[in-house]
């Protein structure tokens, strides 16, 4: 099976209410998702989220880099990941956003042709269930106590809670949001990472 097309659509999607990260402030998640079709019309997607001031390339950067991955890996099997990775960096060695949209387009598109979800590729099932973090961003302290009673109410019990720095405020944001909700969150359950 050849890949006979690939192609990088830009997803602009609002969100329900602004986001502030130490980045600064969102009302947009950016998104790209790639598109595979093989020769024989199967398809698979791919998708990467580039945050602004945390990843190395933007939305845009990661589009035009999948644009000109096209060129290298159209008319190769879509079977040998190997060999389409080693390719795709020999022209964007340091771009890992758009080679990892292309490589789960590819992934999938593989899946899909012998009917077998992803994760049989990748080895087979870890875990019958993912968990989901709440985020609360680098808001004020009393905001972020507030976000985490109610993530909790809505039956969260991780939570990444952005510092922002070692700074006073961010060390407050994390306390306030432990003691608010320290009966739901589980132990080791925060992310401290700026």
């Amino acid at each position: 099976m050849k890949i006979n097309r690939l192609e990088a659509i830009l997803v602009e999607v609002p969100l329900h209410q602004p986001v502030t990260g130490v980045h600064g402030r969102t009302t947009l998640q950016r998104s790209v998702l790639a598109h595979v079709v093989a020769d024989d019309g199967r398809e698979g997607w791919g998708n990467v989220d580039p945050t602004p001031g945390y990843s190395k390339i933007s939305a845009d950067g990661v589009q035009a880099t999948v644009g000109r991955l096209a060129l290298r890996v159209v008319g190769m099997d879509a079977f040998n990941v190997q060999r389409l990775l080693a390719r795709m960096d020999e022209d964007a060695a340091a771009e890992s956003e758009a080679k990892a949209a292309v490589e789960m387009a590819v992934l999938d598109l593989q899946g899909r042709a012998l009917g077998v979800p992803v994760h049989t590729l990748l080895g087979g099932v870890v875990r019958d269930e993912v968990g989901l973090n709440a985020w609360i961003g680098a808001v004020a302290p009393a905001q972020a106590a507030r976000e985490a009673t109610a993530w909790l109410g809505r039956g969260f019990r991780t939570a990444k809670i952005k510092v922002a720095g070692a700074t006073d405020e961010g060390i407050e944001r994390v306390a306030r949001c432990a003691r608010r909700s320290v009966i739901g969150w589980r132990s080791g359950s925060t992310s401290t990472r700026a």
